[in-house]
């Protein structure tokens, strides 16, 4: 990892990046898988020191507070005095640390949540083999989906569509196709009529895609209710829809 995405991971984590540089932190974690292992390691760190620092502090203040009420201890007044001192600092620690934390906590902007959670769905309906060379529409439209030609994939599932050779799934992609394409309100469209449609194989994902897709326009409530949905059953993102649900309700 070069030192200088140490430092804009550091800065991201505090909350101090505008801009460019919050578009590079969000540009590198949708297409740098190291840089996103890295940057999910640190938040996950720094929680956990938190959280881990808290329950330190806490159980030193328990274990203080019963020592004081224990009829079997003796202790001079002054030495009670410097017991609930210490009782009360740790109390002001407890507090000083989680306002620390969480003031270094950016609050996420619904694009900046988008960014973090949204990965592009692998092609798992038809495997590309490289040296194949087949030209029929559904081959090359999802070659292009794989290689990123997001804009060529997104016509090509179109035209299959319209043509009545698609299954399901083609639905499915192109929905994704514009959601690259930064046609959230038409991948909500489709996502919508693939969740409405008979057979689908990826019911889990299109409820995903299609909350990321709310959360993009801003359209919170509608979000919750997917991410809810997946939150209580076990399956493909049932954690990060626990996760981001607390994002939206910090």
């Amino acid at each position: 990892m070069p030192e200088k995405y140490d430092v804009l991971i550091d800065a991201y984590l505090t909350g101090k990046l505008e801009g460019d540089e919050l578009h590079k932190v969000e540009k590198l974690r949708a297409e740098d898988p190291v840089f996103r292992e890295e940057l999910q390691f640190r938040q996950q760190a720094a929680k956990a020191f938190a959280r881990n620092e808290h329950e330190r502090l806490k159980s030193r203040l328990q274990s203080l507070t019963d020592e004081e009420q224990s009829p079997e201890t003796t202790i001079s007044g002054q030495e009670s005095r410097l017991t609930w001192w210490y009782a009360a600092a740790s109390i002001l620690l407890i507090g000083t640390i989680g306002l620390f934390y969480w003031s270094n906590q950016p609050v996420r902007t619904s694009s900046e949540l988008y960014s973090i959670h949204f990965t592009p769905y692998p092609n798992i309906v038809m495997p590309i083999v490289r040296e194949a060379t087949d030209t029929d529409v559904l081959t090359r439209a999802y070659a292009n989906y794989e290689k990123g030609n997001y804009e060529r994939a997104y016509i090509l599932f179109a035209q299959l569509i319209g043509d009545g050779n698609a299954d399901a799934e083609t639905v499915f992609y192109q929905a994704l196709s514009a959601m690259q394409l930064n046609r959230y309100k038409e991948a909500t469209t489709l996502l919508s009529t693939y969740l409405d449609s008979p057979g689908t194989k990826l019911m889990r994902q299109a409820q995903w895609y299609l909350s990321l897709a709310y959360i993009k326009m801003g359209e919170t409530e509608s979000a919750i209710n997917l991410l809810e949905q997946l939150a209580v059953s076990n399956g493909y993102k049932q954690t990060e829809a626990k996760v981001l649900i607390k994002e939206l309700n910090p």
